[in-house]
């Protein structure tokens, strides 16, 4: 349940549900802007949040901690009033009718203008017509004051990442409410740009305006927030003020004890191949520059990063997906262009995309039809023709090879479980037998049994000498890497190999010593 509550807040410190969370600091404040009480969220058999309780200082910056899967985004939708609690109360004070949110992805309409976009549902009318003179008068001066130079008439869609993430975030603090949800708003910006945001943030907290800010770079919230909220497995971990915790222990709380798993680290063992599969020698694209990667027969190469980083730049442009400024990549001692996806299959990269709804399959073809996609012209015959029992048996094959469980190979291929539509983008991904596999969240909304079958796949296709690239948001899947390059703003900073465990990874994906 969400309420408001009165002007006068309690002066009880902090309270702490025992049986949820025993142990760590109380903020001892007298007034609060938000009080989140025992609060609980279920979808369906899965608990996103479980009787999580902390309270919100009245004009402070906290920070919210945790790795993928820790509650976050489901507390920021309840924060944010797009849902209700399953139980729990989340009470506003009085003069927080309203919440600013800045969501991780824009929700500026790419057609319309900057200045539209900044006054939507707040256009400025003269009697009973929209004043237009004052919507881009308006706009100017709200660009002017973050030192922007962006034509307040441009259509959002002509603007650049960074530009269309500030233009957002101007639009939410020029609401004037007092409680402001910022989720990831760096992740798309740059040195100046962080800059002029933290000292907006900054200045707008010491007017009385509440925080809720949350990033994966440590460094920022060690240099901006006043508190650092912690969530793992949905659970409240610690709260601590910046002042009295470190990155070292915030790692910790955000990982917990599970620390690497030997018996997981036998890839490791294996020797990198002299002669590399795949090697990278120059690649740029935007922010990212890479000069030296490449990747052995039946290796496995971890890329880590954060959003922004560059490592889903890295699998896009080596997938076809996005076009390289420079790009000289060889497959097995050969140039190879990887302009489009054809062209990358042509050489011999496939590609599990990150979102195999958009990117991955067609949700109305049959199951047999999506995994030879990529291969039809090769199962034709010599006049071009394919034969639906050729496709058929060979769908087969592929459907044995990745366990895939379906009523035939006709089935609609929107009709599967998550786990089952994650298969046959495998299985499509190995059916024109490459040389190299990138993987992007390769295991992403499928049940423990399916990502076990997923790896397993690739394990067997490793021994056969396979090269894969691994991108993903998991931790404990990198566990699999022989080695894992870390990239922080387009570059590689790090590379593990052997013995590390994943508090040194989440350190060095975060771009700070511990």
């Amino acid at each position: 349940m969400i309420k408001l509550f009165g002007a006068t807040l309690s002066s009880n410190p902090m309270q702490i549900n025992a049986p949820c969370f025993e142990g760590g600091p109380q903020l001892g404040l007298a007034e609060y802007a938000v009080e989140i009480d025992n609060v609980s969220m279920k979808f369906g058999a899965t608990t996103a949040l479980d009787c999580v309780t902390f309270n919100l200082a009245r004009g402070k910056i906290h920070s919210l901690m945790g790795r993928n899967g820790a509650g976050k985004s489901t507390l920021v939708g309840l924060l944010a009033k797009i849902r209700q609690p399953t139980s729990g109360e989340i009470r506003f004070a009085h003069d927080i009718p309203s919440v600013a949110t800045v969501f991780q992805h824009s929700t500026l309409i790419p057609h319309l203008s900057v200045a539209e976009n900044l006054s939507l549902a707040r256009l400025p009318r003269a009697g009973s017509w929209i004043d237009w003179t004052a919507t881009r008068r308006k706009a100017r001066t709200l660009l002017d004051s973050w030192d922007l130079d962006i034509d307040e008439n441009a259509e959002v869609h002509s603007l650049s990442v960074a530009e269309k993430q500030l233009v957002e975030i101007i639009r939410e603090f020029s609401r004037g409410v007092k409680f402001v949800l910022l989720d990831e708003p760096t992740s798309r910006l740059e040195g100046a740009d962080i800059a002029r945001l933290h000292d907006r943030i900054r200045r707008a907290r010491d007017s009385g305006i509440t925080f809720i800010y949350i990033s994966h770079h440590l460094a920022e919230v060690m240099e901006l927030c006043d508190f650092a909220i912690t969530l793992r497995d949905g659970r409240l971990v610690s709260s601590r003020t910046i002042a009295e915790t470190t990155p070292d222990a915030l790692i910790r709380d955000m990982v917990g004890e599970q620390f690497s798993n030997p018996a997981r680290r036998q890839a490791r063992s294996r020797q990198q191949a002299t002669s590399p599969v795949l090697a990278i020698n120059r690649l740029q694209l935007e922010n990212l520059k890479i000069s030296e990667l490449s990747v052995g027969a039946g290796e496995m190469v971890g890329v880590a990063g954060l959003v922004g980083s560059g490592k889903e730049l890295l699998a896009e442009t080596l997938s076809g997906l996005k076009k390289a400024e420079e790009f000289a990549v060889t497959l097995m001692g050969k140039d190879i262009c990887c302009a489009t996806p054809r062209h990358a299959i042509e050489a011999g990269i496939s590609c599990v995309p990150e979102d195999r709804h958009r990117e991955g399959l067609v949700l109305s073809l049959g199951v047999g039809e999506n995994m030879t996609l990529a291969t039809a012209h090769r199962l034709a015959n010599r006049f071009g023709f394919l034969r639906p029992q050729t496709r058929d048996h060979a769908a087969a094959e592929l459907a044995d090879e990745v366990e895939l469980k379906a009523s035939s190979v006709h089935q609609e291929t929107e009709g599967l479980s998550g786990g089952n539509q994650q298969k046959a983008v495998l299985a499509r991904a190995l059916a024109s037998n490459p040389k190299a596999l990138i993987l992007m969240n390769p295991t992403i909304g499928v049940d423990v049994g399916s990502k076990a079958v997923i790896y397993d796949v690739i394990a067997r296709r490793q021994s056969e000498g396979l090269a894969v690239v691994l991108v993903t948001d998991e931790l404990e899947e990198y566990e699999r890497c022989d080695r894992v390059v870390v990239l922080f703003q387009g570059k590689i900073t790090k590379t593990f190999t052997g013995n590390w465990e994943q508090s040194e990874l989440l350190a060095a994906i975060e771009g700070v010593a511990v």
